[in-house]
């Protein structure tokens, strides 16, 4: 934490980045998942570490900040790629996960939520929220197009008021998880 001698406020940066993972083996040998990028809401400051408030990662890339938050108002929505043969349907399931600091802080994407093809990419509310792996909350039929078969992921940050701590929040450190993807060929 810092202390900004031009205004008096407290100004706490955190670096806010998420593995993505996929989960359960595909049904056939066909599919392929590659993940293209992990999910970054970037540095957020914060003018009060007991901050509330949501921050939003859009499909887009475009980060809407809570009360007492502030950053670059862009980060990188998570990608992956899917690949199978022209015509094959893919049932699409996924989790939240929980965002970590090396302090033991932690900050919950919750909801994550997704678009299918860069065509579709936009604002927060726009994609389809998961509804855990055993759920399935879309469809998707393989194009001839890669970026059309590309999961566009963005998600909710939940601040909630606890003490945030100093530090790069990441689902790697202890007591994050990732946001968890499954895919099946129907």
């Amino acid at each position: 934490m810092r202390k900004n001698n031009k205004t008096g406020t407290i100004r706490q940066a955190l670096a806010v980045a998420c593995a993505l993972v996929f989960v359960g083996s595909p049904t056939y040998a066909d599919l392929t998942i590659t993940k293209l990028a992990d999910i970054s809401f970037g540095t957020i400051d914060f003018t009060d570490p007991t901050a509330t408030g949501n921050i939003t990662l859009a499909t887009n890339g475009t980060i809407t900040y809570g009360a007492n938050t502030s950053g670059s108002g862009f980060g990188t929505p998570g990608q992956l790629e899917l690949a199978a043969d022209v015509g094959t349907t893919l049932a699409i399931s996924c989790s939240t996960g929980i965002l970590a600091a090396p302090a033991g802080s932690t900050l919950p994407i919750t909801p994550v939520n997704f678009v299918i093809g860069a065509s579709n990419v936009g604002s927060y509310a726009a994609g389809t929220e998961c509804a855990g792996l055993n759920n399935s909350v879309a469809s998707h039929t393989i194009t001839a197009t890669a970026s059309e078969n590309t999961l566009f992921i963005g998600g909710l940050l939940a601040v909630d008021g606890q003490s945030l701590q100093n530090g790069t929040y990441l689902s790697s450190n202890l007591g994050g998880s990732q946001p968890s993807f499954r895919v099946i060929v129907q």
